[in-house]
């Protein structure tokens, strides 16, 4: 979700590691892939999204997110 440099730029801001930056994102995702798996549609999503974190996910950003982690989620499934 966020590029290296950026993360760096996020870390350095908010005082906080990198690792600890892309764990939060991890944990994003695995909310997100957890509301889809369990029934809620892209809209409620989205809307869930845009209310409890401020920001929204257009033109495909939210499916493309959730096609990448939700392949990530299968692959460890299997692993």
């Amino acid at each position: 979700m966020v590029s290296g440099s950026t993360q760096r730029e996020v870390a350095d801001n908010y005082g906080k590691s990198r690792s600890r930056i892309s764990q939060i994102e991890k944990d994003f995702k695995d909310e997100i892939a957890g509301k889809f798996l369990d029934g809620q549609d892209l809209e409620e999503i989205r809307s869930w999204i845009e209310k409890k974190h401020g920001f929204e996910l257009k033109n495909g950003r939210l499916e493309n997110l959730l096609s990448k982690h939700l392949l990530v989620i299968f692959r460890n499934m299997n692993a």
